[in-house]
């Protein structure tokens, strides 16, 4: 593995890791609301004998600069700053695997920039995000404690990412282990900008009908157009993705196939070789 930070034009750093051989196929992968590149670590290790796998940390998380204003954490800001990367790395056409805001940073990055990625992995993610699940997660980042030592925060990680469905120490160890960084008060804090939570808050208290369904009405026109092969992965308890938003992904787009995944919520962890194969799997087919 190896750390890199790609400058934006107006000066921001993207931090990433990079696996794998440069010149072979290159895999992005992009992480939920709160979490950073490092999620992926198990996942890029798996796959590094076949692609370049590139690990973004998305404004305000993880290595990566904080925005400037709070308007900037917005889906659009990701996509258009995801793509100056792309850009500027000469990453014509990686395939794509996006961890829930991810994934949704994939589906308006094709708005933008139509076909600009090749075979997608929506990881639990799809156009309609259920309402209970938005207000869970603003929820528990509007409490963005800190902690006095790290036993204390990775006890409170294991109660807000049960979803995850990790089970071995290891899992729990790529969870947490990244997600929090020492501060100044010689504590530890969740690794991202705090204001993330408080725009998240305004953002889920300003959902009217009406921005729900055009948010909705954007998104599931861009799984439409997508002309590559998509990947769903949905966990089996997920209350993010529900069933019938799978079903109606499968009938919106026939180049996309779904495949459930058991013992785990909102999202899979992609931390085992069996969640990590079937994406193996679909990326060389």
């Amino acid at each position: 593995m190896q750390h890199h930070h790609f400058t934006l034009p107006g000066g921001q750093r993207l931090h990433y890791t990079a696996w794998g051989k440069p010149g072979a196929q290159a895999v992005v992968c992009v992480h939920g609301l709160t979490r950073n590149a490092r999620d992926f670590d198990f996942l890029a290790q798996q796959l590094s004998d076949d692609f370049y796998v590139l690990c973004l940390d998305v404004l305000g998380r993880g290595e990566s600069s904080w925005a400037s204003e709070p308007e900037e954490y917005t889906l659009h800001t990701y996509a258009q700053q995801a793509l100056a990367w792309l850009d500027g790395l000469n990453l014509s056409k990686p395939h794509w695997v996006g961890t829930s805001m991810g994934g949704l940073i994939a589906l308006t990055l094709q708005m933008i920039a139509p076909q600009r990625f090749g075979q997608l992995v929506l990881n639990d993610v799809g156009p309609v995000i259920e309402m209970a699940a938005l207000k869970r997660i603003a929820h528990y980042i509007g409490a963005a404690p800190s902690f006095d030592n790290r036993e204390l925060a990775v006890a409170y990680a294991k109660t807000i990412f049960t979803g995850f469905g990790a089970k071995t120490p290891q899992q729990w160890a790529g969870l947490t282990d990244f997600y929090y960084v020492d501060d100044e008060t010689g504590g530890v804090s969740m690794h991202y900008d705090p204001v993330i939570a408080q725009v998240t808050r305004l953002q889920v208290a300003g959902m009217s009908d009406q921005v729900i369904a055009a948010s909705e009405a954007a998104l599931w026109a861009s799984l439409k157009s997508i002309a590559q092969p998509v990947l769903v992965l949905r966990g089996a308890q997920s209350d993010l993705l529900s069933p019938a938003t799978v079903t109606a992904m499968c009938a919106a787009n026939p180049l996309l196939k779904a495949i459930e995944i058991s013992d785990c919520g909102h999202a899979p962890h992609l931390m085992d070789t069996a969640q990590a194969q079937l994406i193996h799997t679909f990326l060389k087919s």
